[in-house]
């Protein structure tokens, strides 16, 4: 069986929650805020994984990210860009 590199980007719920400490978290954003920043995660992702195409980025679905999981935006590609240079990489 190939290995397949293959790292599960979890975003807001898994790895970034555990990365961030709660001074850097956005809570208290409106509802179109939530949803432009999401919309600015989506691209920051689908950036990356043109750059990384051999990794499999999903990103939480908008409903499902608490308030305390928001960060700006160049915050997360910072953040993802170090996970993904420096991270764990798991094979399945």
């Amino acid at each position: 069986m190939k290995k397949m590199l293959s790292i599960m980007v979890l975003l807001g719920i898994t790895i970034l929650a555990g990365c961030i400490s709660n001074e850097e978290t956005l809570e208290g954003l409106t509802e179109e805020q939530k949803e432009e920043y999401y919309n600015q995660y989506v691209k920051i992702l689908a950036d990356l994984k043109l750059e990384y195409p051999s990794v499999e980025m999903e990103i939480t679905p908008l409903d499902e990210f608490l308030d305390e999981n928001w960060i700006e935006p160049e915050e997360l590609k910072e953040k993802l860009v170090d996970f993904l240079k420096n991270g764990e990489v798991v094979y399945k």
